[in-house]
């Protein structure tokens, strides 16, 4: 008989693909429409220039927390390829690492990025804290918590389970190269869930990205999902004209860099209105009835002789735009070193209802929850 030899060789032809897969399987639980998948790994990854890292705390239950990474890739044809999210005790530890460098005629030179990561603090008890990404190092503190938990260890074995996105949304910032990121908001699986990988690759038109959560083995947790927002880097340098699609775990956005809608409604040239640079969006909870909360924006001006001209604002559900307009005088001297601004723009909560809000001004964005805490 020829059946042995054949079923032989059927075994040989499943094992050859598989190995020329670059995904593998490892669990799939829940409702997620694709499975848990695990990039196997590849050589040759680049490290990655971390220059600042920044933690916002912000304010609600629960509290959110987000890690904003600004930093180099090694070349305009890299992408943020492959994040990992450890606890070790009070330290997070955030890994990153670009794509391989395997384009040819790629040129030698970095690439500012900029990426917002959240972590799951529920249920960690009350004190100071420290994130390390890449070697570089920024503290932050929990004034509230859970006195009687533990700490996680990353020796602490875990489990790899899936996260349900609920939307994906494409922004844009202002500068060039153009700054685009994919907004991905969802849940993690449980109260003990952490976002622990991150993985990002581009196959011709499509951005594929794949969220893991790390989950700890043998440990009773609140089963309530736990809501997240994730801002990925998208390096669209030198790319062909598009439309592009962004995949993340099976949730779709589609957008064209080419054709990215107006950021506000300009009137004039754009020697007269300009949009200024803001690189970093704050809320600040004061004391009062009704309490007052301040929007607080931080950038560079796009010149020496900048003021602002205009600020326009539009709430549309739980997303609040903001969009600030400098008026120049023409033939200045422009700003080779970056002239830094602070501003604080007030926010009526009276009226707006419960729930988290994501406040953008000039394409950088952070959340805050409704009702605040003083």
């Amino acid at each position: 008989m020829k059946t042995k030899p054949l079923s032989v060789l059927m075994l040989t032809l499943v094992m050859i693909l598989s190995a020329c897969s670059p995904f593998m399987i490892v669990s799939s639980t829940g409702e997620q429409p694709t499975p848990v998948e695990e990039l196997i790994p590849a050589t040759g990854y680049q490290d990655i220039d971390v220059v600042q890292v920044e933690v916002e705390v912000g304010v609600g239950s629960p509290i959110p927390v987000h890690v904003i990474v600004s930093g180099d890739l090694p070349d305009p044809c890299s992408q943020v390829e492959h994040t990992e999210i450890e606890q070790d005790g009070s330290n997070f530890i955030l890994t990153l690492f670009a794509t391989p460098a395997n384009e040819e005629g790629c040129i030698k030179d970095t690439l500012p990025f900029k990426m917002g990561i959240p972590l799951n603090v529920i249920g960690l008890p009350a004190g100071s804290y420290s994130v390390t990404v890449n070697g570089m190092r920024a503290d932050f503190s929990l004034d509230a918590g859970n006195s009687t938990s533990s700490l996680r260890t990353a020796d602490m074995p875990i489990v790899k389970d899936d996260i349900r996105v609920d939307s994906v949304n494409i922004e844009y910032g202002v500068g060039s190269p153009l700054p685009v990121h994919a907004v991905v908001s969802g849940n993690l699986p449980n109260a003990c869930a952490q976002l622990g990988e991150i993985r990002l690759h581009r196959d011709e038109t499509t951005f594929f990205i794949r969220l893991v959560a790390y989950v700890p083995a043998q440990t009773d947790c609140n089963e309530d999902s736990i809501p997240f927002r994730l801002e990925v880097p998208l390096n669209v340098v030198n790319l062909p004209e598009g439309p592009y699609v962004v995949n993340a775990n099976g949730v779709t956005a589609s957008f064209d860099p080419r054709t990215r809608p107006a950021p506000a409604d300009e009137e004039g040239s754009l020697e007269e209105r300009n949009l200024i640079s803001v690189e970093h969006v704050g809320v600040q909870v004061g004391e009062g009835s009704p309490i007052p909360v301040e929007i607080v924006a931080s950038g560079t001006w796009p010149d020496l002789c900048a003021q602002i001209a205009e600020v326009q604002s539009k709430v549309d559900g739980f997303q609040i735009d903001i969009t600030v307009l400098a008026s120049t005088v023409e033939a200045c001297p422009p700003d080779h070193l970056g002239l830094p601004f602070r501003f604080a723009i007030p926010l009526n909560i009276v009226e707006l209802p419960e729930g988290t809000y994501t406040i953008t001004v000039n394409g950088t964005s952070t959340t805050f929850d409704l009702p605040v805490s003083q």
